[in-house]
């Protein structure tokens, strides 16, 4: 699995064209807030509360922000630390990387019961578990997780995707200019990174900008690239990663929350015939999807 659960069958076989459609959406349309008048929010940020987390001396969890859509986690000796969060049946992992550090991680699901546990690695892939806590979760409003960075959407005030995501708000009529224009900036700085997907690459976090500077990535780097330009500026975006048949492929892609029209799609769409463009579509051009997504972890 890669890091937040991935999958083991992450990149099983891709030869990628990378075709990016908003979905269920005329972007045409005026949106509630447009030319002069939109102003995107203050840019959310998390915070580590050290006096509010709980734990057993080496690994800690911050529980105090739960409403705003996170929890933060640090662990001081990180070797072999698995963060495992879980809620509505599913399961999403994260290994921690580096000790006295902490990250964010987003309660995805919603309002309900979450399940928070640290899990420590005894050989090959087998995992004791060492902590277990569960929370109820009321999430102030449910945009919460997707307005913010996490472990999993990195990026903060100084963050080069940030800097670009706001020359492009300043040059956008109102926020659907600016989804397209993130898109058509993607489409145009991005080649698909066919060499690190035949690597099979296992339990990694995205990091936007090294994508935005390499000019490289794969499917789960492109969907949180977009994310965090898109969250940065007060958009809420979800990364989705799931199976798009009829191959069966584990992918990732979109979905942004409009006024007016709710959660809309934005799909990564997957080919094996052509591994030499990146071509973004919007719904308005009539153009039409043949596969089918199918829904599995959400960031």
């Amino acid at each position: 699995m890669t890091k937040g659960t991935l999958g083991e069958a992450m990149i099983k076989k891709i030869g990628i064209i990378v075709l990016v459609t908003l979905t269920f959406l005329t972007l045409n349309s005026c949106s509630s807030s447009q030319g002069e008048n939109w102003n995107p929010s203050e840019m959310a940020v998390n915070i580590y509360n050290e006096e509010e987390a709980i734990g057993d001396g080496n690994i800690s969890l911050d529980v105090s922000s739960i409403n705003e859509g996170y929890v933060g986690v640090k662990v001081k000796n990180a070797e072999g630390i698995l963060f495992q969060l879980i809620c509505n049946d599913e399961k999403y992992n994260y290994k921690i990387d580096e000790s006295d550090i902490p990250i964010f991680i987003p309660l995805q699901c919603e309002n309900g019961l979450y399940r928070f546990r640290f899990l420590k690695n005894t050989v090959d892939d087998k995992y004791v578990q060492i902590f277990e806590t569960n929370k109820e979760v009321e999430l102030i409003d449910e945009f919460k997780p997707f307005i913010r960075p996490s472990v999993m959407v990195a990026y903060d005030e100084d963050s080069y995707c940030v800097e670009e995501a706001k020359k492009l708000q300043k040059k956008s009529s109102d926020e659907i200019d600016f989804i397209k224009k993130v898109y058509k900036f993607i489409q145009k700085k991005i080649d698909y990174d066919k060499d690190f997907a035949k690597s099979k690459p296992v339990m990694y976090y995205p990091d936007p900008d090294k994508t935005l500077k390499t000019g490289k990535g794969i499917c789960f780097d492109y969907a949180t690239l977009a994310a965090s330009m898109l969250r940065s500026q007060g958009i809420p975006t979800k990364v989705i990663t799931g199976y798009v048949s009829p191959n069966e492929l584990y992918h990732a892609w979109n979905m942004i929350y409009v006024e007016g029209e709710g959660w809309i799609t934005v799909k990564i769409e997957v080919s094996s015939e052509d591994w030499n463009r990146i071509d973004i579509t919007f719904a308005d051009t009539g153009s039409q999807m043949d596969a089918t997504y199918t829904d599995r972890l959400v960031y």
